[in-house]
C-alpha cells in the first residue's frame, strides 16, 4: 500500500480531504511543505497507512502505483443527444475551461462529427483520442466517478507477455454538448520487435546492481523497447541524460521517471535512422547506479552476418540461396520492415553500372541488367506475431497468377508464380522476370532479374537445400 504524510489539524480539514474537495497531494502541500518544509504552529505531520490514503484504491480498488508508469490517452465521443440522467456529472463554464488541453482538444474534436448525424456506438459518435500525461490525468480519476473496466491483454512485441489494460469512462454534459470521456492506461508490452529488459536488482550478495546495464537499440522495428524493472522494495527514480536530437519530430525520454517498488516502465525510443550513433545515460537513485542505452540506425547496406543477426530479433529467419550464375556474389541486404528484406547480387559489370547499391534494390534497370534481387517477406512478423488463420499458401499462388504475364509452377514442392514484367524507359520497353514462392508459416520469398526463367528457378530450389 502507498504510505502519504497528511496533517493532523483540524475535523474540517480532515472530512474536506476524504470527501475529495481536496487532493491528498495538495493536502500535503499546503500543511506539510510550507514554510520551506517547515510545519507551523501546532501542526504535525504524521505518517498513516489507512486505505484512504491511497485515492485510488478506495475509489477504484486499483493501486496508484500500477498506473504511475503507464502511457495514458484521452478519448472523447460526443452524443447525438443530450441525456442528462446518464451524465457522472455536468461541467460549469469556468470548469469546463479549467480541464487539461488534451481533454478540451478531444472534446472539440468529437463535436465536428455531429454535423453528419452518425451514430457508431448508442448514440455516441467515433472516438477521438491523444496523449494525456499522468499529472493531468489522476486528478480527473479523484474527482469525478469513473466507472472502470480492466482487460487482460497479450502485448505485440516478443516475448508475448501478458498485461491489463485499465479504462476509465464517464458521460460529462457541458453546456452545449454531452461526451462519452475516457482515460486509457495502457499496457507495458505494446510496441514493436523484441523487448529489451533492463533489471533494477539485489545481486547474490545482496548488492543493488543492474543487469544488462548497457545494451544496443537498433531502429527499424528490431528492437526499440525497453522495460525498465524494478524489483527493489523501494522506488527508484531514474536520472535520463539524453542527446540532443536534431529532428524536433523525434523525441527524448523524460528527463526524471519514478518507478514503484516492484513495478515497471516501458519506453519506445522513437528515433528513425540517425545519423549517428545516440547515447543515453542514466543513473539510478537511492542505489547510485548507472546504465548506457545506444541508438543505432541499422546498416543501409547489412552483410550477411548483419542480416541474420537484426531479423532474427523478431524471429525472422531470411534464407541465403546457395546457388548462384557465374560471377555473382552477395553485395548487400537492404531492409524495408523487420519483417521484410532485399538481398542484393551482383557482378563485378554491376557494381560498375551501378554506384549507389542500396538504391539499385528498388530500380528496374537493374533487374533488367540482371541484377539479382531475393525478397524474404513474413507476414506473421508484419502482422506482430499474430497468427493468420486464414493464410493458404496456394491462395497466394492463385491470387498472384491473375497477372496478365503469369504462369504457375511448383518448386520444391512448393506453390509459385513466374511473371514477366515489362516496363519503358528512354523510350525502349524492358523486362525482367519476377518469381515467387509460397510457404507455410505465412513466408514467401522472390526473386527478381532478367536472367532466363530456369536461372531463377534453380536460385529458388537452392533456398530448400
Amino acid at each position: 500500500m502507498k504510505t502519504i504524510i497528511i496533517a493532523a489539524i483540524t475535523i474540517g480539514t480532515i472530512i474536506a480531504l476524504v470527501a475529495g474537495t481536496m487532493s491528498y497531494q495538495q493536502v500535503y502541500d499546503k500543511n506539510c511543505l510550507e514554510d520551506d518544509g517547515k510545519v507551523t504552529g501546532f501542526l504535525k505531520c504524521t505518517r498513516v497507512y489507512e486505505d484512504f490514503a491511497d485515492p485510488l484504491l478506495s475509489k477504484y480498488d486499483v493501486e496508484y502505483d500500477e498506473l504511475a508508469t503507464r502511457d495514458v490517452s484521452v478519448t472523447a465521443q460526443a452524443a447525438t443527444e443530450i441525456i442528462s440522467e446518464r451524465n457522472c456529472h455536468r461541467f460549469s463554464g469556468d470548469e469546463a475551461n479549467n480541464l487539461p488541453a488534451s481533454l478540451k482538444s478531444v472534446m472539440q474534436s468529437s463535436i465536428k462529427d455531429l454535423e453528419y448525424e452518425l451514430d457508431n456506438n448508442n448514440g455516441f459518435l467515433d472516438r477521438y483520442a491523444d496523449p494525456i500525461s499522468f499529472e493531468d490525468a489522476i486528478p480527473l480519476l479523484e474527482k469525478y466517478g469513473f466507472q472502470l473496466t480492466t482487460k487482460k491483454i497479450e502485448g505485440t512485441s516478443l516475448p508475448k507477455l501478458q498485461d491489463t489494460i485499465y479504462l476509465f469512462e464517464c458521460i460529462f454534459e457541458d453546456e452545449n454538448h454531452q461526451y462519452k470521456i475516457g482515460l486509457e492506461f495502457g499496457s507495458h508490452y505494446d510496441g514493436y520487435g523484441r523487448l529489451v529488459f533492463v533489471n533494477f536488482t539485489n545481486n547474490d550478495q545482496g548488492i543493488p546492481v543492474i543487469e544488462n546495464d548497457n545494451i544496443t537499440l537498433y531502429t527499424g522495428g528490431f528492437n526499440q523497447t525497453v522495460v525498465f524493472r524494478n524489483d527493489f522494495d523501494h522506488e527508484i527514480t531514474l536520472n535520463m541524460i539524453n542527446p540532443q536530437l536534431s529532428d524536433e519530430s523525434q523525441r527524448n525520454p523524460p528527463d526524471k521517471i519514478v518507478i514503484p517498488a516492484g513495478k515497471v516502465w516501458s519506453y519506445f525510443f522513437r528515433i528513425d535512422l540517425p545519423a549517428d550513433e545516440l547515447i543515453y545515460q542514466y543513473n539510478v537513485d537511492p542505489d547510485d547506479l548507472s546504465g548506457i542505452i545506444s541508438v543505432k540506425g541499422y546498416p543501409r547496406c547489412m552483410t550477411e552476418h548483419q542480416v541474420i543477426s537484426l531479423y532474427s530479433q523478431v524471429e525472422a529467419y531470411p534464407k541465403f540461396p546457395s546457388y548462384l550464375p557465374e560471377g555473382y556474389s552477395f553485395e548487400c541486404g537492404v531492409h524495408n520492415m523487420n519483417s521484410y528484406v532485399h538481398l542484393l547480387y551482383y557482378t563485378d559489370d554491376l557494381r560498375q553500372k551501378f554506384e549507389d547499391k542500396v538504391n539499385a534494390a528498388f530500380d528496374m534497370e537493374f533487374f533488367a541488367s540482371r541484377g539479382i534481387r531475393v525478397d524474404y517477406y513474413n507476414e506473421y512478423v508484419t502482422s506482430n506475431f499474430i497468427v493468420n488463420p486464414d493464410y493458404d499458401k496456394y491462395k497466394k499462388q492463385a491470387e498472384k497468377a491473375e497477372h496478365p504475364w503469369a504462369k504457375t509452377l511448383t518448386i520444391a514442392g512448393e506453390p509459385a508464380v513466374m511473371v514477366k514484367e515489362y516496363f519503358w524507359k528512354s523510350g525502349e520497353q524492358k523486362s525482367f522476370n519476377r518469381l515467387t514462392v509460397f510457404l507455410d508459416d505465412e513466408i514467401w520469398y522472390s526473386v527478381r532479374s532478367g536472367l532466363p526463367e530456369g536461372e531463377l528457378i534453380k536460385i529458388v530450389e537452392s533456398l530448400f537445400r
